[in-house]
């Protein structure tokens, strides 16, 4: 090896011995400026760490901080739903009757004119036993509609007419059991509900009412198995008083079919 070359090779090896320069020291060092941050009345140098531990310049102007461009907000304009529209619409037109009422009444009153539908000859008002004293009758006229609920009109006329042939009377009701009127009754719809609506409404008006049937809206719904909407029928066929219209859901969807 030339004499040169020595020298170099030996200072090289100093300068690795020197404890200045060992990795410890070389690591701290990098880390101390990687944190350098030199600032001035308007720009910011900011020294970044990376990989092998080059320093990356980020600056930013102060003075342009305003200068940034501004993303605008976007208004999202969502359409009304159709539903919601028709809901709209149906409010708005709330008081206004149908365009052709007077057809579909007129289509009604032609289809009923003969009154040959099956509430006509077996509802619940020509359940009852004529020739019987008011009383019974209204009490004839209650336990048919307790029965004619889910059920259809020729059903109740025939179970009726099993309990009018049985003896269809507070005091024979009361003395019959729950099997024995479950058999007269049957198959009206619930027909085992009913059978315990029946003998509790039965036992009730023959404790509180004379054997008599309640007068009022209120009282009647207060029975068992009776509601609103029996309990106004009950008052006009019963006892002669129409309150109000009660319609029904399945009738209203009856003649709307039939009224095409």
């Amino acid at each position: 090896m030339k004499l040169g070359s020595w020298k170099i090779f030996k200072k090289m090896y100093n300068v690795r011995k020197d404890p200045r320069f060992s990795n410890k020291t070389r690591s701290t060092a990098s880390e101390s400026d990687s944190n350098i941050s030199v600032s001035n009345s308007s720009t910011s140098i900011d020294l970044v760490e990376t990989l092998d531990n080059c320093p990356v310049v980020k600056t930013q102007n102060a003075d342009d901080e305003d200068s940034k461009p501004k993303i605008p907000k976007l208004e999202v304009k969502t359409e009304p739903d159709i539903e919601d529209l028709g809901i709209v619409n149906s409010m708005k037109s709330k008081d206004k009757s149908p365009a052709n009422w007077e057809d579909v009444l007129n289509n009604l009153r032609e289809m009923r004119k003969n009154f040959d539908a099956p509430v006509d000859t077996m509802g619940c008002d020509k359940c009852h036993d004529e020739s019987a004293n008011p009383e019974v009758r209204r009490y004839q006229q209650l336990v048919s509609l307790m029965l004619s609920s889910q059920t259809k009109d020729q059903v109740t006329y025939a179970a009726m007419k099993r309990l009018r042939d049985y003896g269809c009377t507070i005091d024979k009701i009361l003395a019959t059991s729950d099997e024995e009127l479950g058999k007269l009754i049957y198959p009206v719809g619930f027909w085992k509900s009913k059978v315990k609506y029946i003998k509790n409404t039965t036992k009730l008006l023959k404790e509180n009412y004379n054997g008599d049937i309640p007068n009022t809206v209120k009282e009647l719904c207060k029975l068992s198995g009776v509601g609103p909407k029996m309990a106004h029928i009950c008052m006009k066929t019963a006892w002669g008083k129409l309150l109000e219209l009660v319609l029904t859901p399945m009738f209203i969807e009856f003649q709307t079919d039939l009224a095409g």
